[in-house]
């Protein structure tokens, strides 16, 4: 009797031995398909925001679209005494190579006159006209950056400008330039420019020369 009692408790303990390892081993499964899970979960979290992170990264890439304030006075030439305002309104379309691409309008308005003919002819003249602007740019610190400029586009006035020319012109700008950008999506810049007009014509084609200063202010919202 007291074997057979003895046979039923071994039995008894192996079985439950077996039960419970099973138990731990479902367990541990289960633990470890969780730990999984959560892991998986965190990963694609830390996709999600670099993901996101990128988005907004190559946002910025593209630069703050600008509006330029420009006075120029006129150079080289003694016989041309005429002073140019201009608008230069540009929207950033991309960036090629690291330079940034604009392309917008202009509105310019001219006053002064020419000599030609040994004759003071009046030149003063509102034009406007489509341009497309190159911006090589060479960030110094965070928040400042130096810049040259190269410009052109075509101009069509209210008349013949300058006297005795065409009603239209090629408008060619270049020059250095200065930017601070208070934050990511505004910058403010300072520029001198050298602005060369003519027709490309070789008849009624009286180009001019002027240099000056062009403020800017960019803006992307």
């Amino acid at each position: 009797m007291q074997k057979k009692i003895t046979v039923v408790c071994v039995c008894t303990f192996i079985g439950a031995l077996c039960i419970g390892t099973t138990n731990i081993v479902c367990a541990a499964q289960l633990a470890n398909q969780n730990v999984a899970k959560t892991s998986m979960d965190n990963y694609n979290k830390e996709q999600a925001k670099s993901y996101a992170s990128h988005k907004v990264s190559t946002k910025y890439l593209k630069a703050p679209d600008e509006l330029e304030i420009e006075y120029l006075h006129p150079m080289n030439f003694k016989d041309r005494h005429m002073d140019t305002y201009s608008v230069h309104i540009l929207e950033s379309v991309g960036n090629i190579h690291h330079t940034d691409v604009y392309r917008g309008f202009t509105v310019t308005r001219a006053l002064g006159s020419i000599t030609d003919d040994n004759e003071e002819r009046n030149s003063d003249a509102l034009g406007i006209g489509y341009t497309y602007l190159l911006r090589k740019k060479k960030n110094i610190s965070k928040k400042v950056a130096i810049a040259l400029d190269v410009s052109g586009g075509l101009v069509f006035y209210d008349k013949a400008f300058p006297a005795n020319g065409r009603a239209y012109n090629f408008m060619w700008r270049v020059g250095p330039r200065v930017i601070y950008m208070p934050t990511a999506r505004t910058s403010i810049s300072l520029g001198w420019t050298y602005m060369h007009v003519s027709n490309g014509m070789q008849t009624h084609n009286p180009g001019y020369n002027s240099g000056g200063v062009t403020l800017g202010l960019g803006w992307d919202f």
